[in-house]
């Protein structure tokens, strides 16, 4: 009996392995030539199981032991990189604030996202897993206005007969403008995606102030994306302060020169570079000379776009919110305090794609005549000897020319080393 059942296990062993989808109930036929502990030791079935197969059909085993596990995981590590990456875009963390403003349904944002994971050649989430597991612990503020701005918040809900002709005109314009250059800049990203132009790049930069403990530090955000196989490569630098040093353009022209000397910006064929109309350092005239001497020392098309007003949230912000967030539960979870710049670009050299590293102090630069106008222009290109500026929107053929005055921003010994 014992040698019968050893020859009918030896046969199932080996046409019938565990994992086999094929596996069908051969309980009954092993309770022929064996007892019921035997026979639970061998498919490792309890004696209650065992028992039960006898009433059962012939899948039973089939159904016990082989059936696969649907039920997808939770959230992916990958899974929750695309997610984050798409909120980043869809719903940015607006700047000064810790919290996403959504003003979309759940609904419609899921769509969004599934349009955004086909268009890169991603396999997305579920809607479920997408609004229950990864949507709620975000901390997303729902508000009808999504840029909070003053001027669509004016304009939200009135017409003609509420405000003014010229009134009208004016919040109108504006709109159009947010549109047009939004529109422009997911053009110029989807350029990138596609590898166009494989050795382009897209810039994004921006400031936020980190606080740790009572101390605040500037940190001057600059996000390049560039094509790589299959999609968007993002780099994060994160230039942090020290404590006395200002976020003017000074501390720009440090972290791109720094960005030079360290060989990011070489074997480039063009750079287009977006940000906040910031007064103090970017929509400047000492800015658009920087970046005019430096399309000079590069050898190659440089070109600056400004968001609207109060809508140049970018995926800056986004940076701005998980290194706060970073700084915070870093300081909570070890117990130790961040005292200087360097601890601080420490601990923020450890994000996902992030480099971090202190700033290099700020840069002087000399004295220079005001573009005159420059802050009514949103996209500008740089010549030989001038800086031209371009309207967007219904302004769209409005320019303006200034000559650029003969100011070296690189000494001989800053320019980029070539091949």
């Amino acid at each position: 009996m014992l040698r019968r059942y050893l020859w009918v296990s030896k046969i199932i062993s080996i046409n019938f392995p565990p994992t086999s989808p094929n596996r069908k109930s051969l309980v009954n036929i092993a309770l022929e030539y064996a007892d019921i502990d035997s026979v639970g030791n061998y498919f490792k079935l309890s004696t209650v199981t065992v028992r039960k197969a006898r009433r059962e059909e012939d899948d039973f085993i089939q159904s016990m032991k082989s059936r696969p596990n649907l039920k997808r995981k939770r959230l992916f590590e990958s899974d929750a990189d695309v997610i984050q990456e798409f909120l980043d875009e869809e719903i940015p963390v607006i700047s000064g604030r810790s919290f996403r403003v959504q003003s979309i349904t759940d609904e419609e944002l899921y769509a969004r996202y599934f349009g955004y994971c086909c268009n890169h050649n991603l396999w997305p989430v579920c809607r479920a897993t997408f609004t229950f597991h990864f949507l709620k612990k975000e901390r997303i503020h729902h508000n009808r206005d999504d840029a909070m701005c003053k001027y669509c918040a004016k304009l939200a809900g009135k017409t003609g007969d509420d405000l003014d002709e010229e009134e009208l005109q004016e919040l109108e314009s504006h709109k159009e403008r947010w549109y047009a250059q939004g529109a422009a800049y997911l053009l110029e990203k989807e350029r990138i995606v596609k590898g166009e132009d494989p050795d382009e790049i897209l810039v994004l930069q921006d400031f936020t102030q980190l606080q740790v403990q009572s101390t605040f530090y500037q940190d001057l955000i600059i996000v390049f994306y560039s094509h790589k196989e299959g999609g968007l490569s993002t780099k994060y630098f994160h230039f942090v302060g020290e404590t006395a040093q200002k976020n003017d353009i000074g501390f720009v022209i440090s972290a791109w020169k720094t960005l030079i000397k360290e060989g990011h910006l070489a074997k480039k064929s063009k750079i287009t570079i977006y940000s906040d109309g910031g007064p103090k350092h970017f929509k400047i005239t000492a800015c658009m000379s920087f970046f005019a001497d430096l399309q000079k020392v590069l050898g190659i098309p440089i070109f600056y776009n400004f968001f609207e007003s109060n809508h140049g949230h970018s995926v800056c912000d986004a940076a701005a919110a998980h290194a706060k967030k970073l700084l915070n539960t870093t300081q909570r979870d070890t117990g130790r305090p961040l005292n200087t710049a360097g601890d601080v670009a420490k601990i923020l050299d450890k994000m996902e794609k992030a480099i971090a590293q202190v700033a290099d102090g700020n840069v002087a630069t000399g004295k220079f005549a005001t573009f005159k106008g420059i802050r009514s222009f949103h996209k500008f290109t740089f010549g030989p000897s001038t800086v031209t500026a371009y309207g967007i929107g219904p302004l769209k053929l409005k320019w303006k020319s200034w000559i650029l005055f003969d100011y070296k921003f690189f000494d001989e010994s800053e320019y980029p080393k070539t091949d």
